[in-house]
C-alpha cells in the first residue's frame, strides 16, 4: 500500500507524463511505466518469475538485466546485455513441472503469448539476440536455452527441441554461453 506522500507523487508523475507523451502514441506505455515505478505486479506468473530471478543471480557480473514486465505486446521478460562483447540479448523465460515421458508430447504447447515467438523470429533476423530460457523440474532444475528461429517451439517434441537448442548441458554452460553471446 502507497503512503499519502508516494501516492500524491505517483499521481504528480502520472500527471507530468500524461501532459508530456500525450500527443507520441507511446502514451499507455509511458503510464505504465510511471505506474510499475509505484506498484509492483508479477505478469510472468510465479515459476516464470523464479526461473528469470535465477538467472539474473546466476549471471549477475556477466550481463546486465532488466525485467521488462508487459510494456508492450509479446515483449520478452528480459532484455540484457552482455559485459565481454555489449550484445543486447532478449530472453523469453518458461518452466514446465518435468520432461515429458511420452516422446510425442510437446512440453511447449500452450506456454506461449500470441506473437511472443515471432517477435524473437524478426528480431534474430536483424541479427539480434532472443531467446528462451527454460527451467525444467520442481525442487531440482535443469536449465536449457533455445532459439525460436529453428521454428516454432510449441509444435516440437523434447527430442526436438533438445536437437535445436543452443544450449541444453545446464546452468553454467548457459552462463558462459549469454557472457560470450556475440
Amino acid at each position: 500500500m502507497l503512503k499519502p506522500h508516494e501516492f500524491r507523487e505517483f499521481v504528480n508523475e502520472l500527471r507530468q507524463t500524461a501532459r508530456q507523451f500525450h500527443n507520441y502514441g507511446c502514451l499507455r506505455e509511458m503510464i505504465a511505466e510511471v505506474v510499475h515505478k509505484y506498484i509492483k505486479v508479477d505478469f510472468m506468473g510465479k515459476k516464470e518469475t523464479a526461473a528469470v530471478n535465477k538467472l539474473i543471480e546466476v549471471t549477475q557480473k556477466k550481463v546486465k538485466w532488466s525485467k521488462i514486465e508487459n510494456i508492450g505486446s509479446a515483449m520478452p521478460d528480459l532484455v540484457g546485455i552482455n559485459r565481454m562483447y555489449s550484445e543486447t540479448i532478449w530472453i523469453e523465460a518458461k518452466q514446465i513441472e518435468s520432461i515429458p515421458a511420452r516422446p510425442d508430447t510437446k512440453p511447449l504447447k500452450g506456454k506461449f503469448e500470441n506473437g511472443q515467438q515471432a517477435w524473437g523470429r524478426s528480431w534474430n533476423s536483424w541479427g539480434g539476440k532472443h531467446a528462451v530460457f527454460l527451467r525444467v523440474g520442481s525442487g531440482r532444475y535443469d536449465y536449457y536455452l533455445f532459439s525460436v528461429s529453428h521454428g516454432d517451439l510449441e509444435e516440437k517434441t523434447w527430442e526436438e527441441l533438445l536437437n535445436d537448442s543452443l544450449i541444453t548441458q545446464g546452468l553454467d554452460n548457459i552462463v558462459t554461453f549469454l557472457e560470450y553471446w556475440h
